[in-house]
């Protein structure tokens, strides 16, 4: 463990990042921009899920549809003071 604290992040660049990041009121807050691709990746296969899902929906009316994804964004939404 200690091996693994020596060879980290410089300690006040991380509290440099999280205090902007709480100021700015960011949902995330990210110290390693090196991972954006394996991030990516990962969000690609959310979306192609979503894909998969679309092909599955039976048909709803608009306002039905509307409805369910306000409410999905709302529960996933950090509101801001």
């Amino acid at each position: 463990m200690a091996a693994l604290v020596d060879a980290g992040m410089d300690p006040t660049y991380v509290a440099e990042r999280v205090l902007a990041g709480i100021q700015s009121y960011d949902l995330y807050i990210l110290t390693h921009p090196e991972v954006r691709d394996v991030v990516a990746g990962g969000f690609n296969q959310i979306l192609t899920a979503f894909d998969k899902a679309s092909l599955h929906e039976p048909s709803a009316p608009p306002e039905a549809i509307s409805a369910r994804a306000q409410a999905a964004v709302a529960v996933t939404c950090v509101t801001r003071p």
